[in-house]
């Protein structure tokens, strides 16, 4: 088994039986299913959040004359809160589960 396949895999096992090894593992396979799992939960969370989009975004940190909070859309405007959005898509397809924006 190459070197290649053997970090793929890190299974252990020595069997040459297959060219393919990775398609044939137990081992590989239940990590790659696993791995598919969690990115899969973290797409369709960041897709209902988008979908949600009301309410969804976090506060501005900036606040109006007579000290109340502004809302995220009056700080940053609809361009922000799209730029918001699309932070929380581009952080579900790079595997981060941190939120940021503009603030």
């Amino acid at each position: 088994m190459s070197d290649y396949m053997q970090q793929l895999c890190n299974c252990g096992c020595t069997s040459k039986k297959y060219p393919d090894h990775n398609l044939s593992c137990a081992f590989y396979l239940k990590g790659k299913a696993d791995r598919l799992s969690a990115e899969n939960g973290r797409m369709r969370k960041a897709l209902h959040r988008i979908n949600r989009w009301f309410g969804e975004f976090p506060e501005s940190g900036q606040t109006w004359a007579d000290g109340s909070p502004m809302s995220y859309g009056i700080a940053f405007g609809s361009n922000g809160e799209r730029d918001f959005m699309r932070n929380v898509a581009r952080n579900a397809l790079l595997g981060v589960d941190e939120e940021s924006g503009n603030g």
